[in-house]
């Protein structure tokens, strides 16, 4: 993800199994500076929209991971 200037503020890693029925966010991370301004939450519900109805889960990678 980039800001309007250009500058690289975050990425999000998905991937869906539409056999499945499973989605899992592998990483999602936003700089510092960027946090607590709900992008991460639309990078989210930007994955979930690939899945509806989708079980979701996540990699235990981090603490912060659920």
């Amino acid at each position: 993800m980039f800001d309007r200037d250009g500058c690289d503020i975050g990425t999000l890693v998905w991937k869906v199994c539409d056999a499945c029925r499973v989605g899992s966010i592998n990483k999602i991370s936003i700089t510092t500076e960027h946090q607590r301004q709900g992008i991460g939450r639309r990078l989210i519900h930007r994955a979930l929209a690939d899945g509806p109805g989708y079980t979701w889960q996540t990699t235990g990678q981090s603490p912060e991971a659920k």
